[in-house]
């Protein structure tokens, strides 16, 4: 599943996640517009006792390689007393082995998120990593500041400032999506504080509401005390799935007491969207179904300022399409085209079936008794019944692979949709429509997403988000690491990343680091298929050691469900037999 790692606070923060590292960039100064102010990086920096185990594991590492040396010299007696004592070091400290994939980093960034809960004093911020641990951050306005000038646009900005976790939770599984929400007091007690939660989902298909402490706890003293006293709420599951996308947004319907009823939505692998009230869960306002693959993305706005409020909702998912959904009506409002993507193999064809066009138009002469040869092969390896010809009209429907989208984002208000595909190098942007009348035909209440403007990129891009301005940012690899779109009254985008104090800011916060960030957000398995893919039948005449081909009967297999007809059947079968057996026996006696 792709991750959480771009998020953003309105126009003035945002917090990024970059390989096992997360900064929080803060704006400020007063100018006219967004590219006239200055900027700070801060680094979120992980738990001491993580930071400390990664130490530990590079010191251990490099004494094994010592190790290893001396024993070679030496003999094994050595050795192995030296590895029953590092064994003996890992259970005095308590610490858990690694697990068996030797490059997955414990402090890799899985999710972050930021908020600024209605105030303008501090911004709240949070990063879950690898090793199941999930970070609360609080980050003070006022001392940004009082920064010291260079901090934000130019060689000053290498010295990054950094800030210790103020409460570590540990979660059950790793959380790969990330909503800071607040809950509204109960109608006993109207005039109470609104209680701040950070809702994580995880691996395990759950949603969890943790408690945001108040803003005046001691700076990263009491993060291991916290723990002591937190009650985590389980808020919904999804069984025997994997959750892949988190959202809590305001609901337009259903509104008491003035308040507006809050919706959350979380997406999973079986190609739908649950659409549940907040905080009372376990109300299912409906199901976003209409995928044919797992869902890698999802994102949600509410229209507001037009006549007719909507609370909208953009999907992506495995089969290629992202699709936008109203959350009232748990309809299809809209869909974005395919993006079909030619594999390496076609393009080498291709190239070289135009040089041999060229090669034919220069007038290069052919041996005619070649030629001759190669027609009775031919006919030869035709006799059995097969078609060269036919072969190559079959296996070009397998020449063009469907992009997976990793990443989408609504604009503000809903007015646009920003899309980065897996192994594209631009962001592509569709503008919303207004929403048809009700007297439209069916067909025409289907928003057109044709219309897009394609917003090239250095490299593929691995996270979008729109600013509360209307611009638009992309998280992309090295040495740009973030690219900003500015949006022109015309309506479309331009690129202002050279002039964005928030892209000079994380941009020499990463180099004086030296990160390094992956090429994509999806994982894949040893056969090259994403990881989030259901498991696929294994047909007749496939080679049993292919690693592509995974075993196991898929859930929407044409075998599997004539099986269940036929067991179904049986099962019919002998309660009329038993049902006839007792009428018989009744009427014997």
């Amino acid at each position: 599943m792709s991750k959480q790692l771009l998020h953003a606070a309105g126009s003035d923060a945002i917090v990024a996640g970059l390989n096992d590292r997360a900064f929080a960039i803060l704006r400020v100064g007063g100018g006219a517009g967004p590219s006239s102010s200055s900027a700070v990086a801060l680094e979120l920096t992980a738990p001491e006792a993580a930071r400390d185990e990664r130490a530990d594991g590079a010191r251990d590492a490099e004494n094994e390689e010592k190790g290893d040396g001396g024993s070679k010299k030496g003999g094994g007696d050595d050795s192995d007393k030296g590895g029953k004592s590092q064994r003996q070091k890992q259970k005095q400290k308590g610490r858990r082995h690694p697990r068996n994939d030797a490059e997955e980093n414990p402090l890799e960034v899985q999710s972050v998120c930021c908020a600024s809960f209605d105030s303008s004093s501090a911004v709240w911020c949070a990063v879950s990593r690898n090793d199941k641990t999930l970070c609360l951050y609080l980050v003070p306005l006022p001392a940004v500041d009082g920064a010291e000038d260079g901090d934000g646009g130019g060689p000053g900005a290498e010295k990054v400032g950094e800030v210790r976790p103020a409460v570590t939770y540990r979660l059950p599984k790793r959380a790969r999506r990330l909503a800071f929400c607040s809950v509204p007091p109960s109608p006993a007690e109207p005039s109470a504080e609104p209680l701040r939660v950070i809702v994580a989902g995880d691996l395990a298909g759950d949603a969890a509401a943790y408690p945001v402490p108040a803003a005046d706890v001691d700076d990263g003293k009491n993060s291991e005390k916290g723990n002591e006293v937190v009650r985590r709420r389980l808020l919904l599951g999804h069984t025997a799935s994997v959750l892949t996308g988190l959202n809590v947004i305001s609901a337009i319907s259903g509104q008491k007491d003035g308040r507006r009823k809050q919706l959350i939505l979380t997406a999973d692998r079986d190609e739908k969207v649950r659409v549940s009230r907040f905080p009372e869960t376990h109300v299912i306002r409906g199901y976003l179904l209409g995928h044919s693959a797992f869902v890698s993305t999802m994102d949600a706005a509410v229209a507001t300022g037009q006549e007719d409020e909507r609370t909208l909702c953009v999907t992506g998912s495995g089969d290629g399409t992202v699709r936008l959904w109203n959350c009232e009506t748990c309809k299809e409002v809209g869909m974005v085209p395919l993006v079909i993507k030619k594999s390496a193999d076609y393009e080498e064809r291709e190239g070289e079936e135009e040089e041999d066009e060229e090669n034919e138009k220069a007038g290069v002469a052919e041996d005619v008794e070649g030629n001759e040869d190669e027609e009775e092969e031919e006919e030869e390896e035709g006799a059995d019944g097969s078609n060269a010809s036919d072969n190559g009209e079959e296996n070009s429907h397998d020449q063009h692979a469907i992009v997976v989208p990793i990443s989408v984002a609504l604009g503000p208000n809903a007015e646009s949709v920003a899309v980065a595909r897996d192994g594209v190098d631009s962001v592509d942007v569709h503008p919303i429509p207004p929403p048809p009348t009700a007297s439209s035909p069916l067909m025409q209440r289907l928003m057109s997403l044709h219309r897009k403007q394609s917003l090239a990129c250095p490299s593929q891009p691995l996270d979008v988000r729109f600013l509360s301005d209307g611009s638009l940012l992309a998280l992309a690899k090295e040495p740009d690491y973030l690219l900003r779109f500015e949006r022109k009254d015309s309506g479309d985008f331009e690129d202002a990343s050279s002039r964005s104090p928030l892209c000079t800011a994380l941009r020499e916060a990463a180099r004086s680091r030296g990160i390094v960030v992956p090429t994509t957000t999806l994982e894949r398995d040893e056969g090259g298929g994403w990881k989030l893919q259901k498991n696929k039948v294994r047909e007749a005449g496939d080679d049993p050691d292919d690693a592509t081909k995974q075993t196991g009967p898929h859930w929407n297999d044409s075998g599997r469900r004539e099986t269940a007809k036929r067991a179904e059947q049986r099962r019919r079968k002998r309660r009329r037999e038993r049902a006839d057996d007792a009428k018989v026996a009744g009427a014997t006696t």
